[in-house]
């Protein structure tokens, strides 16, 4: 982003804050007549400071670009295939970020970072086509000249060079949606993911005035990407943190290793809600967590529950203290996966069934939108101790945020003090206490009535 602070930055703030301006205006939506009369006194105020700052701009501008530290890009493969489970083709396209300057080896970079992240759960065939200095024009040229192929996922870095050099915000949002189109038609994406402007209004190797000036236009680009990417069904806007000055790179401007590794697992975690919502959890699969010494670790898949697990979820919701046969199991089954409010997924290793999780989202009373609510979440006895609650309920929250849970609640025995502990470990806080009372026993119903000759 460095070699952008200069004359192209600046010079033409003279000829072209006036279409800037206007572009804005156009942009936000007529019916918000007190937001758009807010946007238009703080737009004017911006770009005429603007304009009576530029000479101080432009000189701040050629400093940046003569002093600043020029980091290279690291070393590193920049495709490759990792992971094993369903395939899963990833794209990473964009500037110094997507490419990963301020770290040493891809390893650290998002490209890696991210890769790593995904391998968990996917057999990941990744490409990264990235540059320090990349425009979005630009790298929708480079892409033209790629050859075609198939990708699942495309993740793009872009916006901080287009604040030096674009001419307006409505022709960089064209820019955005010609991008998004090579990528659908050359590349047949099915999820774009467009990371946020970086925020450089906390960038220290940026002198103020200067650093204001484009951290007020970044924000501008930022929200105005978000809204465009809200109209579009194949996409996710995908904001960068404010960083700490000590998460910086060594030149006060790129990502360090921590930054990188948090980008990767928000991206991470957008890639997979989006992936559950379209193909359910047989399209993803869990690696189990390293088990104790002595103990083999297999490979863990969370799977939707179906009716021919009827035996096995018996089995364990007998060892869990409630003795149960497949028939009964059976029928309450029916009754769950014909609910639609329900969602039971199973912990599947080589060797059957090792645990499940049953969920429900509901309306709340006491505030608007939808709860969720664990039910149920056994693991077997000998398998306990190896991650697999852990990856059941973090796999069961994901699929409650994707239909719009905004909590999630538990109910569990005071004498189950390890449930406690697993619980409040991943997370939970005791609120309250549950109260439970008998309305109807069949059995004493059925026990009670005369027979009938």
């Amino acid at each position: 982003m460095s070699r952008r602070f200069g004359d192209s930055l600046i010079s033409r703030t003279w000829r072209c804050h006036r279409e800037h301006r206007r572009s804005v205006f156009l942009y936000i939506n007529e019916d918000r007549l007190g937001l758009e009369m807010k946007s238009r006194s703080q737009s004017l105020s911006y770009h005429a400071t603007s304009v009576v700052l530029a000479p101080i701009l432009l000189l701040q501008g050629r400093h940046v670009r003569r002093v600043a530290m020029r980091l290279r890009e690291p070393t590193g493969e920049r495709n490759g295939h990792a992971g094993a489970g369903p395939a899963l083709r990833l794209l990473i396209v964009g500037d110094s970020g997507a490419a990963g300057v301020g770290v040493t080896t891809q390893h650290e970079a998002l490209s890696g970072r991210l890769v790593t992240e995904l391998a968990l759960s996917w057999r990941v065939s990744w490409t990264l086509l990235a540059r320090a200095g990349a425009t979005t024009t630009g790298t929708t040229r480079r892409l033209m000249r790629y050859p075609p192929g198939q990708v699942d996922v495309a993740v793009v870095s872009l916006g901080g060079n287009d604040l030096a050099c674009h001419p307006s915000l409505q022709e960089w949002l064209k820019e955005i949606e010609r991008l998004a189109d090579v990528l659908r038609t050359r590349f047949a994406v099915r999820h774009i993911l467009l990371s946020g402007l970086p925020p450089m209004h906390a960038l220290p190797a940026i002198p103020q005035p200067l650093r204001w000036h484009l951290g007020t236009k970044a924000r501008e680009y930022d929200i105005a990407l978000k809204e465009w990417v809200a109209r579009q069904i194949d996409c996710d806007h995908v904001p960068l943190i404010e960083p700490d000055v000590d998460l910086l790179a060594s030149d006060g401007m790129h990502p360090g290793p921590e930054l990188y590794r948090l980008w990767a697992g928000e991206l991470g975690t957008r890639i997979r809600l989006r992936w559950i919502a379209m193909q359910g959890w047989d399209a993803m699969r869990v690696p189990a967590v390293p088990s104790p010494v002595g103990i083999g670790s297999e490979e863990v898949v969370i799977r939707a529950a179906g009716m021919s697990d009827a035996e096995p979820l018996a089995r364990l919701v007998s060892e869990l203290g409630y003795p149960t046969a497949p028939g009964q199991m059976r029928k309450r089954l029916a009754s769950i996966l014909a609910d639609p409010a329900y969602s039971t997924l199973v912990a599947l290793i080589d060797t059957g069934i090792a645990g499940f999780i049953g969920t429900a989202v509901r309306p709340s009373y006491q505030a608007d939108g939808s709860f969720g609510q664990v039910l149920a979440l056994v693991v077997s006895e000998r398998h306990r101790r190896h991650g697999i609650g852990r990856q059941l309920i973090g796999s069961a929250e994901q699929l409650l945020v994707t239909r719009g849970a905004l909590l999630v609640v538990v109910t569990t025995g005071n004498h189950r003090a390890d449930a406690h502990a697993f619980y409040e470990k991943s997370g939970y806080v005791p609120t309250g206490r549950r109260y439970r009372k008998v309305l109807f026993d069949p059995a004493s119903h059925r026990a009670s009535t005369p027979e009938t000759s």
